[in-house]
This record gives C-alpha cells, sequence and structure tokens, in this order.
C-alpha cells in the first residue's frame, strides 16, 4: 500500500526496536534521520512513532542505556516539531519484560498495545472533533432527489 494514499483519518504505527541503538552512532544517527525523513514525507497522515525502550538486560549506566535515552530525547524533540507525529513513550519497567530483560513479554505486549490504543483513540477524537460528522440523509430524500428531473438548462 502507498502511504501518500492515507489521509487525516489513517494512522500509522513506527515501532522499532534496540537492535540497531547499540555503540555506532551512525547507526543511530541513522535511525533517527530515517524516521523523520519518513514524517516529513508523509505529512497526509497521522504518526505514531514508539521510542524505545530500555534494555533490562544491561545495567541502567551502561553505554547503551545512555546512547537509547539520548536516542529518545532526539526522538522527543523532533517528533513535537510536526502536528501529525505524536510519540509514545515506552518507559515500562522491569516486570513487563522476559527473563533475559532484552523483549517485552505477554504483559508488556498488552501495555504496549493498549497505550497505542489509548493514543489511536486520542487522535479519532480530535479528528472527528475537527472534521464533525455531517448527517445522512435519509434513504427517501435521497431517492426522491435521484428520480427528480433535471430542469436546470445550460445556455446554448
Amino acid at each position: 500500500m502507498e502511504f501518500k494514499l492515507l489521509g487525516k483519518k489513517d494512522i500509522i504505527v513506527i515501532n522499532g526496536g534496540t537492535n540497531d541503538l547499540d555503540n555506532n552512532s551512525e547507526k543511530r544517527k541513522s535511525a533517527l534521520v530515517h524516521m523523520l525523513q519518513f514524517a516529513q514525507k508523509y505529512v497526509n497522515t497521522n504518526i505514531i512513532m514508539v521510542n524505545t525502550s530500555l534494555r533490562h538486560d544491561l545495567a541502567m549506566d551502561s553505554q547503551i542505556s545512555f546512547e537509547i535515552q539520548d536516542f529518545n530525547m532526539k526522538l522527543s524533540k523532533s517528533a513535537k516539531l510536526f502536528r501529525h507525529v505524536e510519540l509514545v513513550e515506552m518507559n515500562f519497567n522491569r516486570k513487563y519484560f522476559t527473563k533475559h530483560g532484552f523483549h517485552l513479554n505477554n504483559a508488556g505486549k498488552e501495555r504496549l498495545a493498549k497505550v497505542i490504543a489509548s493514543q489511536i483513540k486520542k487522535i479519532i477524537n480530535y479528528s472527528s472533533n475537527e472534521n464533525p460528522v455531517i448527517s445522512p440523509q435519509w434513504k427517501e430524500e435521497f431517492i426522491n432527489k435521484t428520480n427528480t428531473p433535471n430542469t436546470t438548462h445550460l445556455p446554448t
């Protein structure tokens, strides 16, 4: 599907992981640039970006933890520049991760899904307030209008 066909009532969710946020600063910079270029390219629709969770398999003072925090801070600042982009903060505590601490467990996946669903609901409610629904005509009114002969004549 081409994203250019999406509109203000559609939503794209971007959720990545920590695999590319290791000690390679070029990979981190590239990931951030690609996300922001995507946001610039698709201003026609809503975008939800999920920031990167901390890794619970590493010490909180590890270099990778600092890199993830730095990436999330830059993503947060950059997302605020776009009216059509919302950021979901994935700062879940340890209980939402598997024993090894790297991946979300079932409770973590469910929590993330609920946070994203809540953000989607907020976007939908906002867009419906911005563009009020026009009530449809009754079927009989529609039939009567379409069966009425056109009496308007264009000048020749």
